[in-house]
């Protein structure tokens, strides 16, 4: 199955600051639901193959920055490998230094199914370990660990031990690595966008609120291939804030007075709420100028709630 990335896009902190986050699947083993389009499966990329991302954004008044760099790498976590290179007798086993043993498997069948079941052990003893394991999608004999426990960058360079009975051979990447202390997601003001846009404004916006309306955020993944990076995945995602009309609509209904015109009042809150829904729908069925305009139409009505009272 082809690579599908997912993107999520949220706005937190007051309108002020957009959460962004690679939602994408990956294998793991405490998903009730299996990945079969994400990081890790069908010959897809791992999650931490990503070195970098550029991001492309449309505003609502149509302006577009293109391959804006925000400083986001999705993974965070350390990661490394084993692989069972040959063998028909004895076991192997896997341990960290500073972390203990994470799991071992006897010969069974053939190398690939001694792999599965040494994903197996070290999975079934992740709760005491803090590392997780699944089988590499194009090697079944390879195994990528990966830190589950969130120790980030503490957990680099930590050795990789091996123990091998019988006839087993097995290699590994020595150390694990890649583990970050950033944080899963990625949070934007309008602040830094600007700053990172060299200082120019679109949308007519200065900020500290992101404006309402419809924006459009595209993500491009890249390895590190030096010195063109190969692009591994791109996913986009149009979202609708609406974040300071809901707001300006809460102020009005805890005002407490009705602003002095209580019979207008409660006619203008439910008009106001109406065409916030309006929005919503339009959205929902991808009619995403209609939604632009209606949206904007809500934030004036809701600003006007007071006027002529």
């Amino acid at each position: 199955m082809a690579f599908q990335q997912e993107l999520t896009i949220t706005m937190t902190d007051c309108c002020d600051t957009v959460k962004i986050c690679d939602a994408t699947c990956e294998p793991n083993p405490c998903n009730a639901t299996p990945c079969t389009d994400g990081y890790g499966v069908d010959g897809n990329p791992n999650k931490w193959d990503v070195a970098s991302t550029a991001f492309n954004i449309t505003f609502p008044d149509g302006n577009l920055i293109t391959a804006l760099d925000i400083g986001y790498i999705p993974n965070n976590r350390a990661y490394g490998y084993v692989e069972i290179t040959g063998g028909t007798t004895g076991d192997v086993s896997v341990a960290l230094s500073g972390y203990g043993a994470l799991g071992t498997a006897a010969f069974l069948i053939d190398l690939a199914t001694t792999t599965s079941n040494l994903v197996s052990a070290i999975n079934g003893n992740s709760s005491n370990s803090g590392w997780s394991a699944y089988v590499d999608s194009v090697n079944d004999q390879k195994v990528w660990i990966y830190n589950t426990n969130g120790d980030g960058a503490s957990a680099n360079g930590v050795p990789i031990f091996i123990g091998l009975n019988g006839d087993m051979t097995m290699t590994s990447s020595g150390t694990a690595d890649g583990g970050t202390d950033d944080a899963a997601c990625k949070s934007l003001t309008l602040a830094e966008l600007w700053a990172l846009n060299g200082g120019t404004v679109y949308n007519n916006n200065d900020g500290p609120s992101w404006a309402d309306g419809v924006y459009k955020f595209e993500m491009i993944s890249y390895d590190n291939t030096s010195p063109d990076p190969v692009e591994l995945g791109r996913i986009s995602k149009t979202v609708l804030f609406d974040c300071n009309v809901i707001s300006c609509l809460k102020e009005n209904l805890l005002s407490g007075d009705g602003c002095g015109c209580d019979d207008e009042y409660d006619e203008r809150i439910l008009k106001t709420r109406l065409k916030i829904e309006q929005a919503r729908h339009q959205f929902n069925e991808c009619l995403f100028d209609c939604a632009q305009e209606t949206i904007l139409k809500a934030g004036k009505m809701c600003n006007d709630v007071c006027i002529d009272c």
